[in-house]
């Protein structure tokens, strides 16, 4: 089957991609330190949803962090104080268009306005932006366009776009 259970320090000496997909919490708080890090190939990857304290250790290593997000919660994160800004840290932010488009392809009113609201105050405490779009068929271009150009006035540091369409027709 391919499938072989290994103990943690076996998996992170042979694996090209960890992934972490627990919450920070007493029982997962360093789960993973500083010595499972050394451990990892130097061409490894680590995806870490847990995040926090982790993106730390990373960002100590002078690792290039993309901590991808929907920006719910980031306000309130660094408010915390649990990121720090750093050259090896950037935020890419969801945004698949303006509010109209973007509520909708997330359907939840108001997480625009969200978005925005967590990508200035990121902004004012000197952290790097990118964002990650979707255009989907039919999209107006127009509409695109006023996307690319009220990011750009927001100050995002770069944007990602990928083409959306049904699972049926990808390649």
């Amino acid at each position: 089957t391919g499938i072989e259970i290994v103990d943690k320090e076996d998996l992170f000496l042979r694996s090209d991609f960890v992934s972490l997909n627990c919450d920070l919490n007493a029982a997962s708080h360093h789960m993973v330190g500083e010595g499972e890090l050394n451990m990892m190939k130097p061409t490894a990857y680590l995806i870490n949803a847990a995040r926090g304290p982790l993106v730390e250790a990373l960002v100590a290593r002078r690792k290039y962090i993309y901590l991808r997000t929907n920006a719910l919660l980031l306000e309130e994160r660094l408010a915390e104080g649990i990121f720090k800004p750093s050259k090896y840290l950037t935020f890419s932010i969801h945004i698949d268009g303006l509010q109209e488009e973007h509520d909708s392809s997330v359907c939840r009113d108001g997480v625009f306005d969200v978005a925005v609201s967590a990508i200035k105050a990121a902004k004012e405490r000197g952290f790097r932006i990118t964002t990650n779009s979707t255009i989907f068929l039919g999209a107006d271009p127009a509409r695109v366009r006023g996307m690319f150009d009220y990011l750009s006035k927001l100050g995002v540091d770069g944007m990602m776009v990928s083409p959306g369409y049904a699972y049926e027709k990808a390649p």
